[in-house]
């Protein structure tokens, strides 16, 4: 297997500060199934420690050019406690995807458990708060669907993290030319 690089990013912030980002090199998005179960792809990590983006979003984890305000702490957590809604595809708790405001161009998003089976789902809501529906693999786009945050310091995508069981999940994002995938837990 090839060694793999790790390349240095900044952002600036509305304030005028900068960040450096860490980004992973590219690895295509694969998931392997055996007998019903899921395995991570072979880039994931365990969950960055949540960063602060900017005082306007709050603490985020991931990497660029998307981030999940919902997954805190570190170890990376998904912490229900009271918060969790059951959903018919199991517990649900509220989480806000935001994207670098240069990004341009689609980001996918999937994960599952990393020890048997069970699916991560997404709630998709729509920027109007009309609309929810629920997916496994979720497409947002940037350039199509935007709720900028104050003073356009990143894109947010209001929505929820779905998960079948307490346990260990990946999530895995996918955008043009490169990806990132980390391990978090998931709690109720």
């Amino acid at each position: 297997m090839p060694h793999r690089k790790k390349v240095i990013f900044s952002i600036a912030l509305s304030a005028g500060a900068t960040i450096p980002i860490a980004r992973a090199v590219a690895r295509p998005l694969s998931v392997v199934r055996a007998a019903g179960a899921v395995s991570i792809p072979p880039h994931c990590r365990p969950g960055p420690r949540p960063r602060v983006l900017s005082s306007l979003v709050g603490p985020g984890v991931g990497y660029y050019p998307i981030w999940s305000i919902g997954i805190g702490g570190h170890p990376a957590t998904l912490p229900c406690g009271n918060s969790c809604v059951r959903t018919p595809h199991g517990w649900g708790h509220k989480n806000l995807l935001v994207v670098a405001p240069q990004f341009r161009g689609r980001v996918t998003l999937q994960g599952s458990k990393v020890h048997g089976a069970g699916r991560l789902w997404f709630e998709n809501e729509d920027p109007y708060h009309i609309m929810v529906k629920y997916v496994k693999i979720l497409h947002i786009d940037p350039d199509w669907q935007r709720i900028p945050s104050a003073k356009r310091a990143y894109i947010q995508f209001p929505g929820g993290i779905i998960f079948p069981r307490p346990g260990l999940y990946y999530l895995n994002a996918h955008y043009p030319g490169d990806s990132w995938c980390f391990t978090f837990t998931a709690r109720h």
